[in-house]
């Protein structure tokens, strides 16, 4: 198990080293990388976001944030769904 189980991680860390490739490679040809969870003040959010997911052209990015401080009244204590417009530089909680 030993073996099998070194070669496992080796195939994942590849795998990961592609995937993080492709991402680079497609920031680069938009030609920005962007934070999608700004909070109402600017700076660092107060909580994890994750799952981003931008549609094709980058406008809109949906993720997930436990921040309770990226739109007004957010108040309800769990993670939420949210679409940044890269573009209007808006916000809004779905």
């Amino acid at each position: 198990m030993g073996a099998t189980g070194s070669r496992g991680r080796t195939r994942h860390r590849a795998r990961i080293g592609v995937v993080a490739a492709v991402v680079c490679l497609l920031a680069a040809s938009c030609n920005f990388l962007v934070r999608s969870s700004t909070p109402l003040g600017g700076g660092a959010a107060s909580g994890a976001s994750s799952l981003a997911s931008p549609n094709h052209d980058g406008r809109y990015v949906v993720f997930v944030s436990d921040a309770p401080d990226l739109v007004e009244d957010d108040t309800n204590g769990v993670a939420d769904v949210f679409v940044r417009d890269h573009e209007t530089r808006s916000t809004e909680r779905v």
